[in-house]
């Protein structure tokens, strides 16, 4: 009985009269009333929502001639009953019968199916039905029947499109979450198409933790999580633990001021389930930032989440770098730009953290324990005169002091992006720069600019304005050494781009104390020999994953409370 929709005494007895070996035996039907595994009333019984799927998996086995005598005691039955029930029984006997008896009941199952169709469109009209009386009781038809349905009507189009139509028009029904055998992107589908457009998920501050999605870059202690791109009006969200099936609830993320509120569990320090978004487009898994040993300190500002290393008394601040999309390279028409600029767009799929400076004599000195640089008249200027295998040194024994660091360089990529930091002009500060922004060689402005001072040397990193990320001189001051060997740009989009596996010369970047402005373009490029070293050649340290992995499983950091390295 677990194609029907309520079981009524008389139903009850027909079936049984029908068995071989408990025809009978009318005490058979007290004890399947009194079952533990029904929902019984007064005037009828279904199989409970938590076992129906069990018993609807034995009736696909029963014999042709049963699942036939079935369907026929059910439309004798329920003859005179509203006809959502009628309809609702025939899909499921449909699905669920031998295919050599289920072609005979084509034209029944369609109509059934055209019924729950005119429904799901009924609903879907904006100024359908009049009533709010007749649009309740349908609701609350479509939404019963969904959640019994769902299990076994998966792939049915309608479905989905009653579902949708209940999200729309009473969102509460859905707060304990979609029916867990409903495939969301299907579901998602479903939904009429907006136009596509890709917008920053946020957390907003810890006060008061919540999700966001915007336009707009962050600030204000709001942080960058990951890039969404949408042609759907909703994203779908669950909490995920262990064992337990995704309940999706609809986030109608174009309605004004709409955020996902973080529950206070994530506050609490033992484990938190991870969130899942889905998209059209993306799953992401977004998990409570549990801080590593290393972290000394953490935290949100106007910037965004960071979190300081500390080592021997010298503290290294690191901003956490969200997954996005941004085009590398330089425009045509951008001046002073080099053939090697060719412009392309870059998906980097993992977030990663970023030292907010270069790497100081300071930091050098604690762990190398000597200061190969030339202008040390201060240990917080940046680290100069080591090459590329000497920085290899350096983060080799770092990670020995530290073993969970994963220090490493940034790629060449993960380098441009974040000096960028969403801005698509020559420079994070705009369309020009000024010395009192940059450390670089004053008389060679950019494109015509005013000249400004040159310094002849570095300047303590922090001295001048960080770029919209909080990072520090990615324009100037030192060349910063990339992981990459040098190669020739792709001119299609790529994806976590690592560079050619084999070159005479490595990645440098950023222009330096030495160079004119356009040397020291977010675009502008350079290279190196690995065991060369100059009195402005330095780096910028990155921590995390190598580099070079893809993301299968759409793993993304949260912010703050809930960010993940």
């Amino acid at each position: 009985m677990s194609v029907a929709t309520r079981i009524e005494p008389a139903l009850l007895r027909t079936l049984r009269r029908h068995l071989v070996n408990g025809g009978l035996d009318a005490g058979l039907e007290g004890e399947a009333w009194c079952h533990q595994e029904l929902d019984t009333a007064a005037t009828a019984c279904a199989i409970a929502p938590w076992a129906v799927q069990a018993w609807r998996g034995k009736f696909a086995n029963l014999p042709i001639a049963l699942q036939q005598y079935t369907l026929e005691c059910l439309r004798v039955a329920h003859a005179r009953l509203p006809q959502a029930i009628h309809h609702e029984e025939t899909l499921l006997w449909q699905a669920l019968a031998d295919a050599h008896i289920t072609a005979d009941e084509h034209a029944n199952s369609q109509r059934a199916r055209d019924f729950f169709e005119k429904l799901a469109n009924t609903l879907a009209q904006a100024d359908a039905p009049s009533s709010p009386a007749v649009l309740a009781l349908q609701v609350q038809l479509a939404d019963r029947h969904v959640h019994w349905v769902a299990s076994t009507l998966s792939t049915e189009p309608y479905v989905y499109a009653l579902s949708n139509a209940i999200a729309q028009l009473e969102p509460k029904r859905l707060a304990i979450g979609l029916p867990t055998a409903l495939d969301p992107l299907a579901w998602l589908t479903a939904l009429p198409p907006v136009s596509e457009q890709t917008l920053t998920l946020q957390q907003l501050p810890l006060a008061s933790p919540a999700l966001t999605l915007s336009e707009s870059l962050p600030g204000n202690g709001i942080s960058p999580i990951a890039s969404l791109t949408l042609d759907r009006p909703a994203v779908l969200w669950a909490w995920q633990n262990a064992n337990s099936a995704l309940a999706y609830t609809p986030w109608y993320w174009q309605n004004t001021d709409s955020h996902l509120p973080l529950p206070a569990l994530l506050s609490d320090p033992t484990p938190s389930p991870t969130l899942v978004l889905h998209t059209r487009h993306q799953r992401l898994q977004l998990q409570r930032y549990q801080p590593s040993a290393w972290v000394e300190v953490w935290g949100q500002d106007r910037y965004g989440l960071y979190a300081d290393l500390k080592l021997k008394g010298i503290t290294q601040r690191f901003r956490w770098i969200p997954p996005g999309v941004f085009m590398m390279g330089s425009p045509e028409s951008e001046p002073e730009r080099y053939r090697d600029e060719t412009q392309h767009q870059v998906t980097l799929r993992l977030g990663y953290w970023l030292a907010d400076t270069a790497c100081t004599q300071a930091l050098w000195l604690a762990v190398m324990g000597e200061n190969p640089s030339r202008f040390k008249d201060d240990l917080n200027n940046p680290v100069e005169n080591v090459s590329w295998d000497y920085c290899q040194q350096f983060i080799k024994r770092l990670n020995g002091i530290i073993p969970d660091l994963a220090a490493r360089l940034p790629t060449e990529a993960e380098w441009e992006y974040a000096c960028r930091a969403d801005t698509t002009t020559p420079f994070s500060f705009g369309d020009n720069i000024t010395t009192e922004q940059v450390n670089y060689n004053g008389n060679y402005p950019y494109n015509n600019g005013k000249k400004g001072e040159y310094r002849q040397k570095t300047v303590p990193v922090k001295s001048l304005p960080a770029n919209p990320w909080g990072l520090y001189e990615m324009h100037g001051n030192v060349l910063e050494l990339c992981a990459d060997w040098f190669g020739v740009y792709p001119t299609t989009a790529v994806e976590n781009p690592t560079g050619p596996k084999a070159d005479a010369a490595r990645v440098v970047r950023g222009g330096s104390w030495l160079d004119g402005g356009g040397s020291v373009r977010s675009a502008g490029r350079s290279r190196n020999t690995p065991d060369n070293r100059s009195d402005d050649l330095g780096f910028r340290l990155a921590l995390g994953h190598s580099g070079a992995a893809s993301q299968a499983d759409g793993r993304r950091a949260v912010a703050g409370q809930t960010a993940a390295r």
